[in-house]
């Protein structure tokens, strides 16, 4: 049942894609709204959301599959981003930590199109590390009061709600945090402006500033005090197995595009376009394992982060050839000229986090062995 979930929507999406693939504004800075309605149109917000929660149902099978077709079918990893930001924060927090009230309030306006949610845990010069987040909620009769400055939050632009984390106790140095439900028109809520990325287009972002900012005490998301580990914890795992379906999907475009402008016969191309192919259909293979993952364990599975980082370093390594083959055959075509920035580009995306993660895992290696770190 769920692979047949995962291809229909992965059909639905191919088809929709299909309608967005020349749209100017897909280099522009945010999707319209009437693109934004369109995938409600076509149910694309609800996939892999349970049926029980108004969704398609599929899992994260379904979400990757459609992911990887949106950014073939447009050449756009940013619009799948974006698409993806929004199917997270409906499934991922809302859905899985929402209260039935919470739920029925939000969901099936987000899945309409007429609500769109953004999560809000990084802050400037801090990241999402939970030493240096600064964000607070205070008790107050009735309710919370919540001051944060929030960073880079994905589809915050667009956003109706902001799922905000903030630390609300610390005992012996470390802080408890809590998610917050805060509608865009609440008082002391404004958007901050941050500078075009210049990638990754039309996914936009912004930073978030919350002062004095009162919610009622149902604002609360999920168990007082868990909001870290129940969220933004597991979030960058779980977004990056789901990038890796997006990247594939941009091989797959590149690989489309190239063969529709290369002249046959000649060897040397056809190799490396054949090369490129494979690379990008063991990627293919690599986000439908990442998706399996998050479905069969619930993202709780140590293969997550290097597989993902794997994901991102094969598509990365695909591109420099690439740009050589389009440099050499004199390839005039803006379809592969964003995919190629992007994909090498998203290395950038929480880069020192993956780093971290690969130190740990070295370390950790190294101690199996036996030797001293």
């Amino acid at each position: 049942m769920s692979e047949n979930k995962a291809q229909a929507a992965s059909a639905r999406m191919a088809l929709h894609a299909a309608t967005l693939a020349d749209a100017p504004w897909l280099d522009a800075e945010a999707p319209p709204p009437a693109a934004w309605r369109g995938f409600a149109r076509s149910g694309l917000f609800g996939v892999g959301l349970d049926e029980a929660d108004g969704g398609s149902g599929g899992g994260y099978r379904a979400i990757a599959a459609a992911a990887e077709a949106l950014a073939r079918g447009t050449g756009s990893l940013g619009l799948a981003l974006s698409w993806l930001g929004q199917v997270n924060a409906c499934r991922f927090a809302l859905a899985r930590l929402g209260s039935a009230a919470q739920k029925r309030h939000w969901l099936p306006r987000a899945l309409a199109g007429e609500g769109t949610l953004a999560i809000a845990i990084s802050e400037p010069d801090a990241g999402a590390h939970p030493k240096l987040l600064k964000a607070t909620a205070r008790r107050e009769p009735g309710g919370w009061r919540l001051d944060a400055e929030k960073a880079w939050t994905t589809n915050g632009p667009l956003a109706d709600l902001f799922i905000v984390l903030a630390a609300t106790a610390e005992s012996a140095g470390r802080k408890r945090y809590s998610l917050f439900l805060v509608p865009r028109t609440t008082s002391g809520v404004s958007l901050v402006a941050t500078p075009p990325l210049g990638y990754l287009t039309p996914s936009p972002h912004c930073g978030v500033r919350l002062r004095q900012v009162l919610l009622p005490d149902d604002a609360l998301l999920g168990p007082e005090g868990a909001g870290y580990e129940a969220l933004a914890l597991p979030l960058r795992d779980q977004e990056d197995a789901l990038m890796a379906a997006t990247l594939a999907g941009g091989l797959l475009a590149e690989r489309d595009a190239l063969a529709g402008r290369l002249p046959a016969g000649e060897d040397a191309a056809m190799a490396e376009l054949g090369r490129h192919a494979g690379l990008a259909a063991a990627l293919s293979a690599l986000a439908a394992r990442l998706a399996g993952l998050l479905d069969e364990t619930a993202g709780d599975s140590a293969e997550l982060a290097p597989l993902a980082d794997a994901a991102r370093q094969i598509a990365a390594q695909a591109q420099p050839a690439l740009r050589q083959l389009i440099a050499a055959k004199a390839i005039a075509c803006p379809v592969l000229d964003r995919l190629t920035r992007d994909i090498e580009k998203s290395r950038d995306i929480a880069a020192r986090a993956r780093e971290a993660k690969r130190a740990r895992l070295g370390r950790f290696l190294v101690a199996a062995t036996g030797r001293e770190a």
